[in-house]
């Protein structure tokens, strides 16, 4: 009997053998057999060796001693075998003990193996007759059985290292072999944990990826991160939400045991830097200019560090700031804390211009007889560094403060112009030289001369010569022009009155002294009050309406104030209804007005404020809008003017469509609402559109023409226009499109070059024709709904992102010639 340890993982199959024989004898392969148990294949072949003379009952044992851990991967060599050539045998050799050349001893060998998987198969071959077998396999189940032809094979799994034993007994009329074959595989050792993470620092919230790189057999994976997220994934990611350092570990699990790698403080988590920002207000003028700065930084702030660009600093939060001198500074600020700093830096945001002057001046005299020499005084403010006068007859200087004569009699107006660093300024004075041979002299009378106010007085022009104009002085501060006039003297006194009569040959002045007596009347008191109701506090002004002379006043505005001023302004700061009274005193006697609950106070509503940068550009601008409303506020509600609105407090917008764009904010808290409108407040220009190319050929006219498209590029705004220029005068021709280019020289016979690709979607403007004129010019505005094409439907609507090439094709005397491309991509 032979019995072998072979088969298992790795194992090579006997099959794969020829001529085997063992001890001169040669060995038949019978059967072959397959089988598998805890995820390990085994295969094995069943051998048969018939030899005569051999004991009917033969008992014989391979033993295969095992210390892991390690492979045995058996298999035999230089023998014949069932007709099957084996390999030489690797690892631990098989031994036998034989009697007369037959294998009749226990065979054994040991080899290493430790504890884990393993097969061990018990295999016989015979012809006749019958045998028993039985595999002792140490942990596990004992298997028996008997058959006049056998094969049988059980797996195991070995948890401790240490012999495994397998024995066949032999009974019958004709002599059996039986080949055992087997393959122990050991337990592969405990997992090396391992594993690394990228990035291991960044500012929060940062994601690590972990990459496991544990060798050896891991069935499981267990991580904690440190901040007590925990993964059971192979290569998890996981994300740090808060600042910190963190430790982080591995435990990796398999067959072999489990293995635990900790990498302290690995990961660094760092906090966010701020990011600065900040707005000024006004961002122009003129010299003093003071500039209301407003941090508007994110993030978390602890410090801000502003620089003017004019050497002045600050390190309060919104400072304000005077700019003393003329020029363009750029501003800075930065902004620091615990993430670390970040600053903004806005290249000439302040421009601060020269004041212009002032022009003022005087003349003396203003009137008399020809010829007459005056004096001009330049009084103008401001820096002046030149003068220009024109007297209104012909006459100039650029002198500061000339002398004119005028020659001729007349009425002349006067202007001077002073022009300094920061720009000119004109003052005009209409006919303020009067030329004229002779003086009127003035006389008036009137009536009647005293009385009680308000006193009615009809006042008479007496005066001789000839008088073009009347100036007239009542004494209480009122005056006219007109030739007889009324006058009512509203407040008891003695007045003065004064007429001055001019005409062509100069003035006349008369005086009465004390002329007019008024005598005092009772006054009669009345008021109003602005606004009458409205949310606390409420500040309201009043305004005095009473009649006759007054000398004083005392009011009480219903909640314990009170005035003794004409016109006040009250604040109510709780809500209630309150009545107002007012009592008048004059030399006449008093008088009192009271209007009951006549102020209603409520809660406050918010005042609705904002402004914006930038407010002008070419199509589109995006404009940045800051909330500056005042009170308490929930709501938000802007309306952009192009049918776009927004509820964010400080929303940004895309401005496409053409002109002046009217933004509102409306603002909603507990006490109500309040809107804030300007108009035109955003004004978008036309954007220059396009890029040309394809050089044009000169025309007739000794230029090449050209092609240009202005207006906005957003295809929803519809709103471009295409110019042709530099072309004959008086000739015709129209517009091409095409969304490709191209390149053919003189087409037709023409003297330019066409730069449109051809093909299906080549359009040209067939119902725009038309005539160059006395400019040499035309142009069409596109409905980019409807760019025409070649083929059927003969027209296309461009869609944004879309581009175009634009060419123009004109008559150029005998022959004709094309523009120059243009390239235009829409939004």
């Amino acid at each position: 009997m032979l019995l072998v340890a072979l088969g298992g993982e790795g194992f090579k199959g006997l099959n794969d053998f020829t001529a085997v024989t063992y001890g001169g004898q040669a060995l038949t392969q019978l059967d072959e057999i397959e089988t598998s148990a805890f995820g390990l294949a085994f295969r094995g072949e069943l051998w048969h060796l018939a030899e005569a003379g051999v004991a009917a009952a033969t008992s014989e044992t391979i033993v295969v001693t095992t210390t892991g851990p390690g492979f045995l991967d058996q298999s035999v060599a230089a023998v014949t075998y069932c007709g099957v050539d084996q390999t030489t045998p690797t690892g631990n050799t098989v031994t036998t003990q034989s009697s007369g050349g037959l294998p009749i001893d226990p065979i054994s060998t040991s080899v290493s193996v430790g504890a884990g998987n393993g097969a061990i198969a018990i295999v016989g071959c015979g012809t006749a007759g019958s045998f028993t077998w039985t595999q002792d396999l140490t942990e596990a189940a004992d298997q028996t059985g008997s058959s006049t032809t056998l094969s049988a094979a059980e797996a195991v799994n070995f948890v401790t290292a240490g012999t495994r034993t397998a024995e066949a007994d032999f009974a019958g009329s004709v002599n059996y072999n039986v080949l055992v074959m087997a393959e122990l595989v050991a337990a592969p050792p405990a997992p090396a944990a391992e594993f690394v993470g990228s990035p291991l620092s960044g500012v929060e919230p940062l994601m690590v990826s972990f990459t496991d790189q544990t060798t050896g057999d891991v069935s499981s994976w267990s991580w904690t991160f440190g901040d007590g997220g925990t993964s059971t994934a192979q290569n998890p990611s996981h994300t740090y939400a808060a600042a910190g350092t963190y430790t982080v570990e591995l435990t990796a699990t398999g067959i072999g045991g489990s293995d635990t790698e900790t990498k302290t403080d690995y990961i660094t988590v760092n906090p966010v830097a701020p990011v600065a920002e900040f707005v000024g207000s006004p961002t122009s003028g003129t010299v003093p200019l003071m500039v209301d700065f407003t941090d508007q930084s994110t993030g978390v702030v602890s410090s801000w560090s502003w620089a003017f660009g004019d050497g002045g600093t600050s390190t309060a939060q919104n400072p304000s700031y005077t700019y003393a001198a003329s020029g363009t500074y750029t501003v800075e600020l930065t902004a620091t804390g615990p993430g670390g700093a970040d600053t903004e830096t806005k290249t000439s945001y302040i421009t601060v211009n020269a004041a212009a002057p002032v022009a003022e001046f005087v003349g003396s005299p203003t009137s008399g007889s020809a010829p007459l020499l005056v004096d001009f005084t330049d009084q103008s403010t401001g820096e002046v560094t030149s003068w220009s006068w024109t007297f209104g007859d012909g006459g100039t200087s650029t002198m500061q403060s000339p002398s004119y004569s005028y020659a001729a009699d007349g009425t002349y107006t006067v202007e001077l112009t002073a022009t300094g660093p920061g720009g000119s300024d004109t003052e005009t004075k209409t006919g303020y030289i009067t030329v004229s041979a002779s003086a009127p002299v003035a006389g008036f009378i009137g009536n009647p001369t005293s009385g009680t106010a308000p006193l009615m007085v009809d006042f008479t022009d007496q005066g001789t010569g000839t008088v073009t104009s009347w100036d007239w002085s009542f004494g209480d501060g009122g005056t006219s022009s007109v030739q007889n006039p009324s006058h009512s003297y509203a407040t008891s006194g003695t007045y003065t009155v004064a007429l001055t009569v001019t005409g062509p040959g100069g003035m006349g002045m008369e005086t009465k002294t004390d002329y007019i007596t008024v005598n005092a009347a009772a006054p009669t008191a009345e008021f109003a009050g602005t606004p009458t109701s409205g949310a606390s506090p409420l500040a309201v002004d009043f305004t005095d309406m009473s009649s006759g002379d007054v000398t004083s006043w005392a009011w009480s505005f219903g909640d314990g104030g009170n005035s003794t001023a004409q016109d006040p302004s009250h604040t109510y700061t709780t809500d209630g209804v309150y009545t107002v009274s007012l009592t008048v005193t004059g030399p006449g006697g008093g008088d009192m007005e009271t209007k009951t609950d006549y102020i209603t106070v409520s809660s406050s509503a918010p005042v609705a404020a904002f402004s914006g940068a930038p407010l002008s550009g070419t199509a589109p601008v995006t404009t940045f809008f800051t909330d500056e409303s005042t009170g308490m506020i929930t709501d938000w509600l802007w309306d952009f003017g192009d049918g776009n609105t927004s509820t964010d407090q400080d929303p940004f917008h895309d401005f496409l469509f053409l002109g002046p764009q009217t933004i509102s904010l409306t603002v909603t808290g507990p006490g109500g609402s309040d809107t804030e409108t300007k108009v035109a407040y955003v004004v978008v220009d036309p954007a220059v559109l396009g890029t040309n190319y394809c050089t044009a050929a000169a025309n007739t006219t000794g230029v090449p023409a050209s092609i240009s498209c202005t207006g906005s590029p957003a295809v929803a705004v519809n709103d471009v226009r295409v110019n042709a220029s530099s072309m004959p005068l008086n000739e015709f021709g129209f517009f091409l499109s095409s969304p490709t280019q191209g390149f053919i020289m003189n087409p037709g016979n023409s003297s330019g070059n066409f730069c449109l690709g051809t093909g299906p979607n080549l359009g040209r403007f067939d119902n725009f024709i038309q005539n160059s004129g006395a400019t040499g010019t035309f142009s069409i505005r596109l409905n980019l709904n409807a760019i025409p094409i070649s083929v059927n439907p003969f027209s296309i609507a461009l869609q944004p992102g879309d581009t175009w090439n634009f060419q123009a094709w004109f008559r150029d005397g005998q022959t004709s010639n094309f523009t120059d491309g243009t390239e235009v991509t829409f939004l």
